[in-house]
C-alpha cells in the first residue's frame, strides 16, 4: 500500500466519517459565545409588551392636535419614565413627559420631542403638525411570542447572546468542548522549567498544541511527556482520562525509536490513514478506539502545527456541534515570492496576514533559516497552497487558514453559514 495515498481532503473525509457530534451542557448564557446552541430558543411573549416611546418628549393624543383642531396647546398632566407602572389613562387636552423607553399611557397614541414644543405656565404649545403614532414602537415591534431567537446548531455571536437574554433567559444549552488529551513524546524533550542539558529540547509543541486545541474550541487535557517507548506509550493510552480526541507529537517516522503506532496497534486503535500527501506533516496518522479520535503529528513544531490544523481543528469544530469539511480560510495577497518545490503533493507554509487599505495581505514565516524562531513567532495563519512546483508571485492570490482570530469562535461566522 502507498503509505502517502491519501490526499489532504481525503484524510479530512476519514475523520469526518469518523467523528460525532458531542452531547449537550447547559451553561450561563454570558459563557455561551462562539458555542452551538443545542435547544431552538423562542421568545415568551411580546416584545416590548406594551406601546412605548421612542422619543424624550410629552405623550399626546394626535386627536387633540389634529389640523382642524383650534386646540394647540396642551396642560401637563404629571411624567412617566422608563421603568414605570402606567397610572390613570390620559385625559382629553392633557399630555405627560415621557423618557425614550417609557410606556406609552394609555388614551395616548403619540409623542412628540421636546424640542418641538415651547413650554408656558405648564402648558405645551405645539407648533408642528403630527402624525397618529409617532415616535411610539408598538407592543411585539422588536419580536413577538414564539419567534426564535436561536435555533439548534446555531454559532453564536455577541448579538445572538443579546438576543437571548432579551427572552429573559440567563441559561442556554449549547453543545460541550471536546476534550483534547495532548502527549508528547521523546526522550529528548524537557518542560521549560527544567534546566537543559545538551541534545535536549523544551517541549514547546504541548504548548503550541494545547493553545492550537483551545484556539478550536477544545478544553487541553495534559497527558504528559512520554519517553520513546512502545509500553509506556501504551500504558498512557489505556487511560485517556475522559478524552474525547487524544493527539500525539513525536514518534510518527518509521525509525527505531517511533513507537506511537505499535502503541495503537496494542491497544486496539483502528488507523483511518497513515500519511498524507501533504509536505510538511506527511507522517500525519489518524485513528479511533471507542469513539475516541486519535492523531499521530510530527515532532517539528512546523510541521506538527500544519497537520492539526489541517486535520484536528475539522474534527474539534465538528464535535462542538459545527459543520464543516475543512478549515476557516479566506483569500490574502501574497507580498512577496514563495518557491514552491517540485515534488507533486500540496504545501503549506506559516505565515503573517494583515490588513491594509482594504485588502489582506500575507508574507510567508520562517521560509528561510536565518532568523527563523524570530519570523515564525509572529505567524498567525497557514498558507495552503495546491500548486506543486514552481513559483507564486508577489501580488497573486492565495487561500490562508487563520489561526487565533478569537477564542470564543464567532468569528467563524465569517467562514460559516
Amino acid at each position: 500500500m502507498n503509505r502517502f495515498r491519501y490526499t489532504v481532503q481525503g484524510a479530512r473525509n476519514k475523520v469526518l466519517s469518523a467523528v460525532k457530534r458531542l452531547s449537550a451542557e447547559t451553561i450561563e448564557v454570558s459563557e455561551a459565545c462562539g458555542r452551538v446552541c443545542a435547544e431552538n430558543i423562542l421568545v415568551n411573549e411580546n416584545i416590548p409588551s406594551r406601546e412605548i416611546s421612542l422619543r424624550d418628549g410629552y405623550a399626546v393624543n394626535s386627536k387633540d392636535l389634529a389640523s382642524e383642531c383650534a386646540l394647540k396647546s396642551l396642560e401637563i398632566a404629571g411624567a412617566i419614565t422608563a421603568g414605570d407602572i402606567p397610572g390613570a389613562a390620559l385625559e382629553p387636552g392633557a399630555c405627560v413627559r415621557i423618557t425614550t423607553g417609557a410606556p406609552v399611557p394609555d388614551g395616548a397614541d403619540s409623542v412628540i420631542p421636546y424640542e418641538d414644543v415651547s413650554i408656558r405656565q405648564n402648558k405645551i404649545f405645539v407648533e408642528k403638525e403630527i402624525g397618529k403614532g409617532q415616535f411610539v414602537m408598538k407592543s411585539g415591534d422588536i419580536a413577538r411570542s414564539g419567534d426564535i431567537v436561536a435555533k439548534t446548531g446555531t454559532m453564536m455571536t455577541p448579538m445572538t447572546i443579546s438576543a437571548i437574554v432579551d427572552t429573559g433567559r440567563a441559561y442556554v444549552k449549547v453543545v460541550r468542548r471536546p476534550r483534547v488529551g495532548i502527549l508528547v513524546t521523546g526522550n529528548e524533550v524537557v518542560e521549560p522549567d527544567v534546566k537543559r542539558k545538551d541534545q535536549q529540547v523544551y517541549c514547546s509543541n504541548r504548548y503550541l498544541l494545547g493553545a492550537l486545541a483551545r484556539n478550536y474550541g477544545g478544553e487541553e487535557i495534559f497527558l504528559g511527556i512520554c519517553p520513546d517507548s512502545e509500553k509506556e506509550t501504551l500504558s498512557v493510552l489505556e487511560a485517556v482520562h475522559g478524552c474525547d480526541c487524544v493527539v500525539i507529537s513525536g514518534g510518527t517516522g518509521k525509525g527505531e525509536h517511533d513507537c506511537v503506532k505499535g502503541a495503537w496497534k496494542k491497544a486496539g486503535v483502528d488507523i483511518l490513514f497513515d500519511g498524507v500527501s501533504m509536505h510538511p506533516g506527511r507522517s500525519t496518522a489518524c485513528g479511533i478506539r471507542g469513539g475516541v479520535l486519535y492523531f499521530s503529528l510530527p515532532g517539528n513544531p512546523l510541521a506538527s502545527g500544519v497537520a492539526f490544523v489541517q486535520f484536528v481543528s475539522v474534527a474539534l469544530l465538528n464535535m462542538a456541534g459545527r459543520n464543516v469539511s475543512s478549515p476557516p480560510c479566506t483569500r490574502a495577497i501574497l507580498a512577496e515570492n514563495l518557491r514552491l518545490k517540485g515534488n507533486g503533493i500540496e504545501r503549506f507554509f506559516w505565515g503573517r496576514t494583515t490588513c491594509g487599505k482594504g485588502e489582506l495581505k500575507v508574507v510567508p514565516a520562517g521560509t528561510e533559516k536565518k532568523g527563523f524562531l524570530q519570523k515564525i513567532a509572529g505567524a498567525n495563519c497557514v498558507i495552503a497552497s495546491s500548486s506543486k512546483e514552481g513559483v507564486l508571485k508577489k501580488g497573486e492570490t492565495v487561500t490562508v487558514q487563520p489561526v487565533c482570530l478569537g477564542l470564543d469562535l464567532s468569528y467563524l461566522t465569517f467562514f460559516y453559514s
